[in-house]
């Protein structure tokens, strides 16, 4: 009988050890949730800052895209246009004169042409609702006529 209470004496002492090895357990599952859940989140807003810079660059492109189509080319003013290309964007094209320039160019090889542009810079910014922002710049060249 010795023998059994040698056992049940061990097997008590043993009961305190598995409740610490499992609260260590729960703590570590506990940690690796929260880093799953805070790398998710961290990945989410990502993935919506990208979103938004992609929808404000489109959005400032299309602004580039209907300013040209919409607007006269005058040397005499600077024209700013706004357009809302989606809900919650704004594009806004600024249309600025910069000069003038002369290309020679030959059509023939016995004939020189000589050919007159108005240089005009386009810059474009769009803004979503997110806050992103994105600026574009491109210059235009438009023939005059002699």
């Amino acid at each position: 009988m010795t023998k059994v209470r040698n056992l049940s004496r061990a097997a008590g002492s043993q009961q305190g050890v598995a409740l610490i090895m499992a609260m260590v357990i729960l703590v570590i599952l506990t940690m690796l949730g929260i880093s799953a859940i805070k790398s998710s989140s961290l990945q989410l807003k990502m993935a919506t800052g990208l979103q938004d810079n992609s929808m404000a660059f489109q959005a400032a492109e299309s602004g580039l895209v209907e300013a040209y189509r919409t607007i006269v080319l005058d040397p005499n003013q600077t024209i700013t246009s706004s357009f809302s290309p989606t809900s919650g964007i704004i594009a806004t094209v600024e249309t600025t004169y910069k000069g003038r320039s002369e290309v020679t160019g030959t059509n023939k090889p016995s004939s020189k042409v000589n050919y007159r542009y108005s240089n005009f810079e386009q810059t474009a910014t769009a803004t979503t609702a997110g806050g992103a922002k994105v600026v574009i710049n491109q210059g235009v060249r438009q023939l005059i006529n002699k």
